[in-house]
């Protein structure tokens, strides 16, 4: 079923190389991209929840959207009953946004092994589009998540 879609009005302002404020603004996002994938690597799932919003939207290729933080914890969790991430590597691509809100465009590179495997490690390569929101605390939260997978450099499907 489809849903009416949200309209956001946001007036972007482009971050890249910006001075003051909003320059501020893209170094600690970015800062924050980094530490959101690098969460993933302990065995605690809870700060990368903690980093969505109560009503976040997680968009996966071949998957359903995930709403809230309950649901994204689901999909999380039962990741982690198939794989390990036990290597990871991001790149902020493209940074945009305001004071309330902002757009993140990222390339990484996970790396798995198999949940009671061989220890054989699994490489996986994506981009991802992360639109972060200012909230009334003055901290930075994901509202949107969507990513997707590329094949290795070199390599086309």
């Amino acid at each position: 079923e489809w849903r009416k879609p949200t309209q956001l009005q946001i007036p972007f302002t482009v971050l890249n190389g910006a001075d003051g404020d909003v320059g501020a603004v893209a170094a600690k996002l970015t800062a924050k991209e980094q530490a959101f994938h690098e969460i993933y690597l302990s065995d605690d799932v809870e700060p990368a929840i903690a980093t969505y919003t109560d009503g976040a939207r997680l968009l996966s290729g071949g998957r359903d959207w995930c709403v809230g933080r309950k649901q994204i914890r689901n999909l999380i969790m039962e990741g982690r009953k198939q794989v390990k991430l036990v290597g990871i590597e991001c790149e902020v691509a493209e940074i945009g946004g305001n004071e309330h809100a902002a757009f993140v465009v990222n390339r990484f590179h996970w790396q798995f092994t198999p949940t009671g495997g061989d220890g054989s490690v699994h490489d996986f390569y994506g981009k991802g589009l992360h639109i972060w929101q200012r909230q009334p605390d003055g901290t930075w939260k994901i509202l949107i998540d969507i990513n997707n997978t590329n094949p290795p450099p070199g390599e086309s499907r």
